[in-house]
């Protein structure tokens, strides 16, 4: 086009350029014409060179290629080391070593850090962490709970002053200036009215109202130049403080006075270890340093109530939160358990091979104890452990303690559950073992526990029977009448009709009577609607369930007859009876399907968990999901929508009920997890585990909003009320236990 413009100008100048141009384009180079730019000349020099730009052109894919591959394996590489510094911090928890855990933990890279590492990273300090309060963080003397009053306790400063504080709003509500600095040690009546206080170097020990402040009056004391023994207990109360008990630093004399008169009762030639006043009021017993026995005095004239030789020489001893049993820990590493009215010995066993430094008692009466060293000069870091108070089994350990060197006085508020111990500044822990209500059945295992209403609920009873208890007052169930057949300890609810399935469990040898019975639930009480006779000698039920209207109840039964069987609850009868080995089975999803678990023992002693969705007209399996271990606990969302499946891994996994897709996983226990339960209302997620423990979770993210302890055994249910205020949960324990929950 060059060739032909108007304007001359614009033309080639001569016939050389116009041939010049011809013989660019003919061997594949710009024009003069096409004012080529960059882009066109590197179009242009590819296209001459085909064979050199298609090898490069390979060269740069197999190098991109080469160096995903190389990045991609460095990502493994990087995942693999971190899940295995991961694992390995899981091996040093379950040894109870936080050392190696914290340092395995610490090995992983940020950005691998998952919720399996803040899971266990969150179990390096499971505490409050310190409590500073202005003046009394710094040089703390003694730390002492105010009964009856949650979440109070009051502190001791060097400077001779005695805050009283609240370890929640995190306050200072009052002092108390006893005017002598130095060692300063306290003791409050159990009424919480009264506090004593005592400093080494002074020859006083005065008495406070602990309300008002004012100084009642003061009692002549022995004093000593050098500060006392940190771990000897020279001073006591009783439980209105008309009586203290006041020990010399530096002889064996016992004192008790009347604090009403002043009056010296009596003097007896001990040296107090520790001292408490027994539940009935007629007994004070102590332990003595460098000695083997527990002795009782009486109140009276100060003889001797009872003498009981201990097994070794004792660190530490604490009363029950009712004062009636006392809780002693040996250097040994034994702890020992006894009546404190009469001196008899409930229980000795060996809970540690360290010496036990501290013990004390939860507010539910679960036993505390803290290892120490046998040198009062090593420092040591020891994790907290509970023991249930029947036979002293572990129901549970907490870490973070912060090292101390042998001696580290612990105080609990038997009233909200917190935990306080004498350091500078003290540490805080809430141990969440407190329960609304604890029915004690008379046995040692249940299957199940369902909400009626808000306020009832269907649990074992007296005997292992199926009961209905009133709720109302929580703090206060009653037993309802219940017309429940004989050792029916599988239940199913369906809250919208009131109907209530009961039947025998699988450990049922015989089923004299009916197998499987459907109750009626109204305001005027429980009738029965139908029942169905044994089958078999033992027709055992493993799990029971009805589906989202209530008109058909599933009945899983155990091996070796391994059977799901679906009943009408309008007349009893069976309308499907496949074979199935489950363990538990339910129904979910859209389309009102049967979502069925199950675990096979391996070759190698492992076993593996399947989940399958089976048609409820023939029990045809229609999906499944096989998974690597076992699975024990099921539940679906009040929509049916999803489901929750947990077993031996530890992990809780929400899958949709239609399709068994994976919507949310995450680590939830210590050990396995034996049953799961959705909130009726928000999208919270209840667990319960052979770590002794039940949680409360946001599912969407993996949130561990409250946690309970101090179970016992092996919870096999769990329920929430209605609306949301209550948890109930009942397995291998020698009780039934209602919890509140905070949110609903």
């Amino acid at each position: 086009m060059k060739a032909l413009q108007l304007d001359k100008a614009q033309r080639y100048a001569s016939v050389s350029d116009f041939i010049a141009d011809i013989e660019a384009y003919q061997n594949g180079f710009a024009t003069r014409a096409e004012d080529a730019g960059s882009m066109k000349q590197l179009q242009l020099l590819l296209l001459r060179h085909k064979v050199v730009t298609t090898s490069l052109t390979a060269l740069l894919v197999i190098s991109i290629g080469f160096m995903w591959k190389v990045l991609a394996s460095e990502r493994h590489a990087q995942q693999s080391l971190a899940n295995a510094q991961i694992a390995l911090a899981n091996v040093a928890l379950k040894d109870g070593d936080i050392t190696h855990m914290t340092s395995a933990l610490e090995a992983v890279p940020a950005a691998l850090r998952d919720q399996r590492w803040h899971y266990l990273a969150a179990k390096h300090d499971s505490s409050l962490g310190p409590l500073m309060i202005p003046g009394f963080c710094e040089q703390v003397t003694d730390v002492c709970a105010v009964p009856n009053a949650p979440a109070q306790f009051a502190i001791a400063s060097h400077e001779g002053r005695i805050g009283i504080v609240d370890v929640v709003k995190k306050q200072l509500l009052r002092s108390i200036d006893t005017g002598h600095a130095g060692e300063l040690r306290l003791s409050i009546s159990a009424d919480g009215r009264r506090l004593l206080a005592r400093t080494s170097s002074a020859s006083e020990a005065p008495l406070y109202d602990l309300i008002t402040g004012k100084k009642l009056r003061s009692f002549p004391v022995s004093h000593s130049d050098e500060a006392a023994h940190p771990y000897l207990q020279t001073l006591a109360l009783n439980a209105t403080g008309t009586l203290a008990a006041f020990a010399d630093f530096d002889s064996a004399a016992l004192h008790l006075i009347n604090t009403e008169t002043g009056a010296l009762l009596w003097t007896k030639p001990f040296h107090p270890l520790h001292m408490v006043f027994a539940s009935h009021g007629h007994v004070l017993a102590l332990i003595q340093h460098q000695a083997y026995d527990l002795t009782g005095l009486k109140l009276t004239d100060g003889s001797l109530a009872f003498h009981e030789r201990l097994n070794a020489h004792p660190n530490s001893m604490a009363s029950s939160p009712d004062y009636a049993r006392l809780v002693i820990g040996l250097i040994s590493g034994d702890v020992e358990v006894y009546h404190s009215n009469n001196g008899v010995r409930i229980r000795r066993h060996r809970v540690a091979a360290m010496p036990i430094a501290q013990v004390a008692y939860s507010a539910s009466g679960n036993v505390i104890t803290l290892g120490g060293s046998a040198s009062q000069s090593l420092a040591v870091s020891r994790p907290l452990s509970l023991f249930h108070p029947g036979d002293l089994t572990p129901t549970g350990s907490f870490h973070g303690i912060t090292a101390y060197t042998g001696h580290l006085p612990l105080s609990v508020n038997h009233r909200s559950g917190h935990l306080l111990t004498q350091q500078s500044p003290p540490q805080l822990w809430h141990l969440p073992d407190q329960t609304l209500a604890t029915l004690l059945s008379g046995g040692d295992e249940g299957w199940s526990c369902h909400f009626l209403s808000d306020t009832t609920l269907i649990a074992r009873g007296e005997g292992g029977f199926r009961t209905r208890y009133d709720l109302s007052d929580p703090r206060k169930p009653a037993a309802l009448p219940s017309p429940f057949a004989r050792n029916h300890t599988i239940s199913a609810v369906h809250l919208a009709t009131g109907l209530i399935a009961t039947a025998y469990s699988r450990n049922s040898l015989t089923t004299p009577g009916s197998a499987l019975s459907l109750w009626k639930s109204t305001k005027d009480g429980v009738t029965e609607t139908w029942s169905r006779p044994a089958e078999l000698k033992n027709d055992g039920t493993m799990h029971l369930h009805f589906d989202a209207k209530g008109e058909r109840l599933l009945r899983t039964t155990p091996q070796p007859h391994s059977r799901l069987i679906i009943h009408d609850t309008r007349t009893g009868a069976v309308l499907h009876d496949f074979k199935h080995d489950a363990y538990k089975a339910i129904f979910a999803g859209t389309h009102g399907h049967i979502i069925a678990i199950s675990s096979e023992l391996q070759p190698d002693n492992t076993q593996k968990g399947s989940i399958a969705i089976l048609d409820p007209q023939d029990g045809h399996v229609l999906a499944s999901l096989d998974h690597d271990s076992a699975f024990y606990a099921l539940a679906a969302s009040p929509d049916h929508r999803l489901i929750a499946v947990a077993g031996s891994d530890r992990f809780v996994m929400i899958l949709d009920a239609d399709t068994l897709a994976v919507k949310h996983r995450f680590r939830a226990h210590d050990a396995t997890i034996s049953t799961v339960c959705f909130h009726p209302t928000l999208p919270l997620l209840a667990t319960g585990s052979a770590d002794h423990s039940l949680k409360l979770w946001r599912y969407s993210d993996a949130t561990q909003l409250q946690t309970f302890i101090g179970i016992e055994g092996l919870p096999r249910s769990i329920s929430i009320s209605p609306d949301g205020h209550h948890l109930a949960t009942d397995g291998r324990d020698r009780a039934v236990r209602v919890f509140e929950l905070e949110h609903h």
